[in-house]
């Protein structure tokens, strides 16, 4: 028997196919509907939900969050849930494995990915125009902004941690000033929120990579 996995990724679509006109009065039919993720693509489901309108039309929908697609998946084949709302590579990969109880792609919802464009404060007469000589936050650059040291004096506490810490020397940062704790005297100012080097750096940084060569020599002697 094959079991059915919904490829829900415009929801705006299958509002349509689902919500359509009747006055009769319908026998409640329960659907138990399993998602990948609660997103704000699926927004028009979850309005659906609330304001009733899978009811009009006679299904009693009852909503989970699976959790990844393999979750997703897992409740399809296990007839824990009646529809599965995932990508369709789910199904794909259990119909590759052989199994005779695979499931079924049988709707498409989303056609292409979306992006939303979100500012810091709300601004009720808002026109594209407005962003003209702005500068707009790429998708991927907050995370981009975990691993990798902006082009600003960030840049310059990283490498002396970095190498601080190669060094096996005590230190303390904060905003501006980076100071190694036993010379005190090689105290750095980083006053210039945008200079990614400076030539007191690079004294401290040679500074330190002596000290991490003189540890690597002490721990691993050369043969005699």
């Amino acid at each position: 028997m094959k079991k059915g996995l919904a490829l829900l990724l415009c929801v705006g679509l299958a509002l349509t196919a689902l919500a359509g006109c009747s006055g009769k009065t319908k026998e409640m039919q329960k659907v138990t509907v399993c998602e990948v993720t609660h997103s704000i693509f699926y927004a028009p489901q979850y309005v659906a939900l609330a304001k009733g309108f899978f009811a009009d039309e006679g299904l009693d929908v009852e909503l989970s969050n699976g959790g990844g697609a393999d979750k997703v998946m897992s409740a399809v084949l296990s007839g824990n849930v009646d529809i599965g709302f995932a990508g369709p590579e789910a199904s794909i990969y259990v119909y590759n494995e052989g199994k005779e109880d695979y499931t079924e792609v049988f709707a498409q919802v989303t056609k292409c990915d979306g992006s939303f464009l979100v500012g810091r404060e709300k601004d009720d007469s808002f026109t594209w125009d407005k962003l003209a000589g702005k500068h707009i936050l790429p998708e991927g650059a907050a995370e981009a902004a975990k691993t990798q040291p902006p082009a600003t004096r960030a840049t310059q506490r990283s490498r002396f941690i970095n190498a601080a810490v190669a060094a096996g020397e005590q230190f303390t940062v904060d905003w501006v000033h980076l100071k190694l704790n036993a010379y005190p005297q090689h105290t750095l100012v980083c006053k210039d929120p945008f200079a990614t080097d400076s030539e007191g750096l690079q004294e401290v940084l040679t500074l330190l990579e002596g000290k991490a060569r003189q540890h690597r020599e002490a721990a691993f002697p050369p043969p005699c």
